[in-house]
């Protein structure tokens, strides 16, 4: 929250880097499936996707993600996390 606060604000410097997109989804994912071992959790991730971003921002995106995949899924559903590259 403090974050988001300081984005709004203008107090959050960006920074945009190279960074392994299917490292940090497979990281957030295995942390979740972690968590929350009840739920199940696949994981489709194409290797060696590279994004230029702010890596903080894009954990914060993609862990909002999967909380509310499995948050406002039913306990018996599968949440799938699926990550290719398609035209670049």
């Amino acid at each position: 929250m403090l974050l988001s606060s300081q984005i709004e604000a203008g107090g959050y410097r960006t920074t945009f880097e190279v960074t392994n997109l299917s490292e940090l989804v497979n990281k957030c994912v295995q942390d979740f499936i972690i968590r929350f071992p009840h739920s199940k959790i696949i994981s489709k991730v194409l290797e060696n996707i590279y994004i230029n971003g702010d890596r903080l921002l894009l954990e914060m995106a993609i862990n909002n993600l999967v909380d509310n995949a499995i948050k406002y899924s039913s306990k018996e559903a599968t949440v799938t996390v699926l990550l290719a590259e398609v035209n670049n």
